[in-house]
């Protein structure tokens, strides 16, 4: 039996009018730094992941999202650790993005983003959005 911690993570998928989706670019200096990924961040203790997803949005980008449904769940094994990623459908309702965490934004189709270099978890979205036809 493993003892390895799970950490309970959230991601924004936001689309555009032409049904493309936002990515963001880590910074250069911090964890994962030069990766893409579907903004989001960790839950913390006593917060729903749609809360969590909401201000993890209004902290990194500055706009405000309303969280719909979920969309997929990864959980992604590390050395150490798993992360269980949350994937929502969101909706841009409000703001201007403004750049904290990430240095640059794209907005692409889903088939477009293998072009990418993702984080591992966000790689396993991305070929689920491929994969759905609703989007």
């Amino acid at each position: 039996m493993s003892n390895t911690s799970i950490i309970p993570v959230v991601a924004a998928l936001i689309q555009d009018e032409q049904g493309r989706f936002l990515l963001a670019r880590r910074k250069s200096h911090l964890k994962n730094g030069g990766c893409w990924e579907f903004p989001g961040g960790k839950v913390e203790a006593g917060e729903s992941p749609e809360k969590c997803l909401a201000r993890e949005i209004r902290e990194e980008l500055q706009i405000r999202i309303l969280v719909e449904k979920i969309f997929h769940v990864v959980n992604h094994r590390m050395d150490n650790f798993s992360i269980l990623l949350l994937c929502y459908f969101c909706t841009w309702e409000a703001g201007r993005i403004r750049l904290s965490d990430h240095d640059r934004i794209a907005w692409l189709a889903p088939v477009e983003m293998r072009n990418y270099p993702l984080t591992a978890a966000d790689r396993e979205v991305v070929e689920e959005l491929i994969r759905d036809d609703s989007c």
